[in-house]
């Protein structure tokens, strides 16, 4: 993948209002360095439509798919734009394989499993509805996009032959001989022999 790589966005057009909301997505990954292929952009009056959804699917890295409702009955059902789409990223899907994550699905309205399409039903979806989250939610797809992930690097594995010995019991061993010979009872012992007195 390059370093700008390229997104189709597949969606149902639901409403102006919808296809108002995919076209802010786009400007937003656009000016975050993703090529992206939107119809609303690349697809114009006298465009082949069809032909439009195939060069789109096949020369994407990845395709971001906006669920709902609407999207996921069109997409199990095969009807319109939305059901031939679905029948082209699944070939490619297959065909690249599932380590690629070909297709990122994005759930943006509507009960959040019920939406999904039942090819897509194995793939973690990003949670898009609540837009007071959609920074976060943005983020998340710009990663996976990205293929960035937030785990440390691997660290060395400790040297536990050569470790230091833990200094706890060090620090409680007297440091002077008087208290050296007190812990010791045969020399404790020995002491009081030394200073006893026979005679009486």
């Amino acid at each position: 993948m390059s370093d700008s790589p390229k997104i189709f966005i597949s969606y149902s057009w639901d409403s102006e209002e919808h296809r108002s909301w995919v076209k802010k997505l786009a400007d937003r990954l656009i000016l975050n360095g993703v090529n992206v292929i939107l119809d609303q952009y690349d697809a114009g009056p006298g465009a082949d439509f069809i032909h439009f959804m195939e060069q789109a699917v096949e020369q994407s890295d990845r395709v971001i798919s906006i669920l709902t409702t609407e999207y996921k009955t069109r997409s199990d059902e095969r009807k319109r734009g939305v059901g031939y789409e679905s029948v082209l990223t699944t070939w490619q899907f297959y065909d690249r394989g599932i380590e690629e994550r070909f297709i990122l699905p994005v759930v943006r309205s509507g009960d959040f499993s019920a939406v999904i399409p039942n090819y897509l039903r194995s793939i973690v979806a990003l949670d898009f509805r609540d837009d007071a989250k959609f920074e976060d939610n943005f983020m998340s797809l710009l990663k996976a996009i990205y293929n960035h992930s937030d785990r440390p690097e691997l660290g060395r594995r400790p040297d536990f032959v050569n470790s230091p010995a833990p200094s706890s019991s060090a620090s409680t061993r007297p440091t002077n001989n008087e208290n050296a010979t007190s812990d010791n009872p045969f020399q404790t012992i020995k002491k009081l022999l030394i200073n006893a007195d026979f005679d009486n």
